[in-house]
C-alpha cells in the first residue's frame, strides 16, 4: 500500500485552498444531490485548476469529468 500512495503522490499536485476555489466549493455544494463540503471543494479545486478527480468514491457518481477507479 505504501508504495501505491507514494505513487500517486508522485502524479499529483497539492493545492492551497483559496477564496476561488472556497467560493466555488460553496456554490457546488448548494447544487450537490449527495456528498459533503469536503467532496464539493475537491471538485472545485478541480475545475479551478483545469484537473480531474480520480476517485472510487460514489458520491462523485453526480459530477461530469470524474475518473472512476475501483
Amino acid at each position: 500500500m505504501d508504495l501505491f500512495v507514494r505513487k500517486i503522490r508522485l502524479r499529483s499536485r497539492l493545492v492551497p485552498i483559496d477564496l476561488t476555489i472556497a467560493r466555488a466549493g460553496g456554490k457546488i455544494r448548494r447544487e450537490m444531490k449527495e456528498g459533503g463540503i469536503a467532496d464539493a471543494i475537491i471538485y472545485a479545486t478541480a475545475r479551478v485548476n483545469h484537473a480531474r478527480v480520480v476517485t472510487g468514491d460514489p458520491h462523485f457518481r453526480q459530477f461530469p469529468d470524474i475518473i472512476f477507479v475501483g
